[in-house]
């Protein structure tokens, strides 16, 4: 079953979308909200996964950009990876 996170709820509320992320391993989820979308590997249970340890350094990094849905995040995981 597919499930798509619309994010007008959210706007609705009064929160501006440009601050709102959703964090999914599957792209189709946020297709209707592109931009606010960061697309994380499946979690296998290996010890060695270390994706939410990557994902904080890349949350740390773009914490203070005012508009976190205007930014190209299909590379997150590769420029955290260049960075450190």
């Amino acid at each position: 079953m597919l499930y798509i996170k619309p994010l007008k709820k959210v706007k609705r509320r009064g929160f501006s979308l440009g601050e709102v992320l959703i964090i999914d391993d599957t792209p189709e989820t946020f297709e209707k909200n592109y931009g606010n979308g960061i697309l994380v590997k499946k979690y296998s249970g290996a010890r060695e996964d270390d994706e939410l340890i990557l994902l904080l350094k890349y949350l740390q990094e773009i914490a203070t950009v005012e508009k976190v849905g205007k930014i190209d995040k299909r590379g997150w995981r590769q420029s955290i990876i260049t960075h450190y």
